[in-house]
Formats: structure tokens, C-alpha cells, sequence
């Protein structure tokens, strides 16, 4: 269930257990995973320093759901703490097609 893992993914998060809340991520596309998980699992790169990963997963959200503000927003964080502003700004463009990106 979506909602199950995407909690789990958030108390991996808050424990630092990024890798640990990625290794769900298998059980996530078999249950068709919706975009919270996805945005779960791209804020726990953000937390983890881990752009290029977060970047990764915005790209499989995009093709496997869809991406929403949060996603977008997530994996700017990403790329701005890892100082990808490239590829930050990049994001922000492509997400200008969503009503409510801040």
C-alpha cells in the first residue's frame, strides 16, 4: 500500500536511514506506487546530500506517476544543497507547466 510505505520512508528519513527508506523502493513500483512515495524518497536524498539519486527518482516519478509541487521542490533542495544550481534551475523550468510550483 502506498500510503504504508510512503510513512515508512518518512520514518526513515527522520532517523537518517535514507538508504534503508530506498531499499522499499522495489516494493513501492510493484504496489504502483503513487507520487507520495516518490516525494518521500526524493526528500530523503535531499536529506542525505544525495542529488544525482534524487534527480534519478524525479525522472522514474515522472514516467512511472506523475510529479507534483513537492517532487519539483524536493529535488531543487537536492541539487541546491549538493550546489547542482544547474541543474536546480533546470527543475524549476521544467516545472513551470504545474499550477502551484513556489
Amino acid at each position: 500500500d502506498g500510503v504504508l510505505l510512503a510513512t515508512c520512508m518518512r520514518v526513515c528519513r527522520a532517523g537518517h536511514l535514507w538508504q534503508l527508506g530506498l531499499s522499499l523502493l522495489p516494493r513501492a513500483r510493484a504496489a504502483r506506487a503513487d507520487v507520495a512515495v516518490y516525494n518521500a524518497a526524493i526528500s530523503m536524498c535531499a536529506d542525505a546530500g544525495q542529488w544525482q539519486l534524487a534527480l534519478k527518482l524525479l525522472g522514474r516519478a515522472h514516467d512511472e506517476t506523475r510529479v507534483d509541487t513537492t517532487s519539483c521542490n524536493a529535488a531543487i533542495t537536492a541539487c541546491d544543497r549538493g550546489q547542482a544550481w544547474q541543474q536546480a534551475l533546470h527543475i524549476f523550468h521544467l516545472s513551470a507547466g504545474l499550477r502551484d510550483v513556489i
